[in-house]
């Protein structure tokens, strides 16, 4: 009876705070993600997201910024069914190196070969 109070006591907490939390905008500018709300004390400027679980229709993405806690979010394709394959290859994609991969000029083959 113990382990049914808790797990209802759970549910119903958890409920309510997706509640307070409500609807948020995400965004992503090629580099970070961003989430903005109603709130924008809780806001997201500077991120980077990694998929903690992925369900196809239903992902759990964490975004961490430097210097505050982790945010952990549910994006739902039913939200914005057109641009969910756009948010998935998004989340996937390897971020951009902060240094160039190498000098343009000596990315051919070397001299010596025919």
């Amino acid at each position: 009876m113990l382990l049914v109070l808790s797990v209802v006591f759970s549910g119903v907490a958890a409920g309510f705070g997706l509640r307070r939390d409500g609807a948020a905008t995400l965004h992503f500018d090629g580099l970070y993600w961003s989430l903005t709300g109603s709130d924008p004390t809780r806001g997201v400027r500077a991120a980077r997201a990694m998929v903690a679980l992925d369900f196809q229709s239903l992902m759990l993405v964490r975004l961490s910024e430097p210097g505050r806690a982790a945010r952990w979010v549910w994006l739902e394709q039913r939200a914005m069914p057109e641009r969910w394959r756009d948010v998935r290859r998004a989340v996937y994609s390897r971020a951009p190196a902060a240094e160039p991969a190498g000098d343009p000029w000596r990315a051919t083959a070397p001299a010596d070969a025919p």
